[in-house]
């Protein structure tokens, strides 16, 4: 007895310290066959119902010298268990039922089998991982015919739930692992800078910043993280207290951020970044962080700019330790004792086993209220129920903090049937329930970037039948907002894009779509019209980038972004320009501009009619040795360079008469006004001249 304990205690540890139980289970095997004395210990998988039942697959398997192995068997290689002769043992142990008894006791329909295997007698143990049947467990005597004791079969029935835990707790981290990369695939992918800052009234530390910065940058996202000082060291000094100030309002009054401004990279250039951010809520009603994204907008920053100078961006695991093995005793007056601990648990909860021991009470003063109340409440700790007590709780560490721990207890009876005491295994889930909890709010924090985020990201497919096209498969919540259409629109119809572009812009963009798909290239990048499901039409800015993942076919992923507002702003710009350039054209005096070099850059048509200069003739030239009389050239260059160091002009903003020189030699009165015009950090000076020569007269 004593014996088999330990081997199931040794079992059951080194099932859970080994990242892979299958590592240790021909070791598991092995002890545990030599402890209970048997010819031969095995696991066999029980694959879900197939048409023909349930299919039996022998994983491992131990033998005692001079046994013989099954593992050639070919009814334990993926034979139907009802088709050769065992369809009671799926009925019991779909049920959590042991089979076990002397083979001769058996239905004759098993017997057949078993005795073909040399079995004399034989125990099985059903393995559910998940809540499904997914094993058994089983042990031969070849040797003789055998009464199982209750004491060996709830021995090694604890084995079969700890091989069970197990194999749960290796699936679910590799779930864990499989989930938290896809969803890390998404914001990385992206062609978007997206980024989370912690929340805090004078302005947040950012946390997280996607890999795409260092193509924006060049910097690796860890400057960010690391050097909180580093994102306003690279914003241009022309723009920081700008964006600092909307900055701390957006953090004080719970608005989006949304800010322009410019970016020096690591080689020293300056980018343009459109940098959105919005707050985002726990379940609490506060700000758990802010989400943004940051996009590269040099391109229609530059394309703004000079229009306006013609006018003026884990791995969690879950921890391993030993299992705690417990005996408890119930007393003949009803109370419960421990009487045996492992010193694993010293380890887990900071106690040596005698405490626990000397103190009958203190299991369960450690257990959390919630949970000890919970327990109390569906009868768990009743010592006439036999049923195997399997929950997991919470109990309180040494030094203060709370433990989960998953504890698995059965009743090992007498030979007489009656009870002996309860035999059990505690192990740290805290790890694992972390890591569920971490599971959770990954999914939460991402899905949450995706649904939140300012722009709509979606997805397309390469189309199978035309790799030329690509059809969308997802479009974000923001999809409706912008388009008018219900998402479902989109699943319904893939095509459905390429209806919502402008008829104007359809040439365009459809070839560059397909010349994406087509020529290998990894981003697209679009200005483009929609018309919404109302008729309103609207501009969008549309950026993708192909993801080529090993185990799937090539897709892009991508953004689209509203900007209406800025085509509109561009278009009042450019309207701006040309009535200007008109007025100049067809002004009735001689307009001629000069540079602070003095040297012709603006010459109207009057001006060629007053001067007898054509303007291909004189722009480069300077103004002095143009139009400007000898005697009074030595002045006009005094003026410039006193400009040029003081800012300063005697006939600045100021109407005055002056002789001119034409290209004939002759002298003409004229009257003369000079107004200084600066655009961006260059200074041109207009001059606005009418002959009077008829008013002298």
């Amino acid at each position: 007895g004593d014996a088999l304990l330990a081997a199931v205690a040794s079992s059951a540890e080194r099932l859970l310290l080994e990242p892979d139980w299958a590592d240790a289970l021909d070791d598991v095997l092995m002890h545990l066959g030599v402890a209970a004395d048997v010819s031969r210990a095995y696991l066999i998988r029980v694959d879900q119902p197939a048409p023909d039942g349930y299919l039996a697959t022998q994983l491992a398997e131990w033998c005692a010298p001079g046994v013989s192995s099954q593992f050639a068997n070919p009814t334990l290689q993926g034979a139907s268990l009802a088709s050769t002769g065992f369809a009671r043992w799926v009925e019991l142990m779909s049920d959590h039922q042991t089979v076990s008894g002397v083979v001769r006791d058996l239905p004759e329909v098993e017997r057949v089998e078993l005795s073909a295997q040399e079995i004399v007698s034989i125990a099985a143990f059903p393995v559910f991982v998940d809540g499904d049947w997914w094993a058994f467990i089983g042990f031969d005597d070849c040797i003789q015919e055998r009464r199982w004791s209750r004491h060996e079969l709830d021995s090694l029935r604890a084995v079969a739930g700890m091989l069970g835990a197990a194999v749960q707790r290796q699936r679910a981290e590799g779930r864990r692992l499989e989930a938290e990369a896809r969803y890390q695939e998404l914001v990385t992918q992206n062609p978007a800078v997206t980024y989370t800052e912690a929340h805090h009234d004078d302005g947040g530390r950012v946390t997280f910043v996607s890999p795409q910065i260092e193509a924006l940058l060049g910097y690796p996202p860890e400057r960010a993280t690391d050097d909180r000082t580093w994102w306003w060291a690279t914003v241009h000094p022309d723009d920081v207290e700008r964006v600092q100030a909307a900055n701390r309002l957006a953090f004080a009054t719970r608005v989006d951020f949304d800010q322009v401004y410019r970016m020096r990279t690591a080689d020293g250039r300056w980018v343009w970044v459109r940098d959105k951010a919005r707050p985002v809520y726990d379940d609490d009603g506060r700000i758990g962080y802010w989400q943004g994204f940051m996009v590269d907008v040099s391109e229609q920053m530059e394309a703004e700019g000079r229009l306006r100078q013609a006018e003026a961006r884990y791995r969690a695991m879950v921890e391993l330790i030993p299992a705690v093995t417990y005996t408890d005793f119930v007393g003949a007056d009803g109370l419960t004792s421990m009487g045996f601990v492992s010193p694993q648990m010293e380890a887990i909860l900071g106690f040596s086993p005698q405490r626990f021991l000397d103190d009958a009470d203190l299991w369960f003063e450690l257990m959390h209220p919630d949970d000890l109340a919970h327990l109390r409440s569906i009868d768990a700790f009743n010592n006439a129920d036999f049923e195997v007590f399997d929950h997991e709780y919470r109990m309180h560490h040494a030094d203060g903090h709370w433990v989960w721990v998953h504890d698995i207890s059965t009743a090992v009876l007498d030979h007489e049937g009656n009870l002996d005491y309860f035999l059990g295994f505690l192990t740290d889930v805290s790890s694992r329930r972390d890591a569920e909890e971490r599971l959770r709010e990954a999914e939460l924090t991402f899905r949450t970037m995706v649904e939140q985020n300012p722009a709509v990201f979606y997805l397309q497919e390469l189309d199978p039948d035309d790799p030329s096209q690509a059809l969308t498969t997802y479009v974000g919540p923001g999809g409706e907002e912008l388009t008018g259409y219900p998402r479902q629109a989109v699943a319904n119809d893939p095509a459905h894009w390429k209806r919502l572009v402008h008829p104007d812009d359809r040439e365009r963009v459809f070839a560059a779509d397909a010349s994406s798909n087509a020529d290998g290239s990894d981003v697209f990048s679009e200005e483009y019209r929609i018309v919404r499901k109302d008729g309103q039409v609207v501009w969008v800015l549309d950026q993708a980038r192909l993801v080529r993942p090993e185990d799937r076919p090539p897709y892009w992923q991508g953004f689209q972004l509203n900007i209406t507002a800025r085509k509109e702003a561009e278009q009042r710009l450019q309207d701006a320009h040309e009535h200007l350039r008109l007025l100049v054209e067809s002004s009735l005096d001689a307009v001629v501009s000069m540079d602070t070099e003095g040297r012709i850059v603006g010459w109207n048509p009057q001006a060629e009619t007053t001067f007898g200069w054509s303007a291909e003739e004189v722009l480069g030239r300077t103004l002095e040795e143009t139009i400007v009389p000898h005697a009074h050239r030595a002045a006009h260059s005094e003026g410039l360079r006193r400009w040029r160091e003081t800012g300063e002009g005697a006939v600045l903003n100021s109407r005055i008469e002056i002789q001119a020189l034409r290209r004939d030699g002759r002298m003409i009165p004229v009257e003369l006004s000079i107004v200084p015009v600066s655009v961006g950090e260059e200074t041109v000076f207009s001059g606005f001249i009418r002959d009077i020569s008829e008013r002298k007269r």
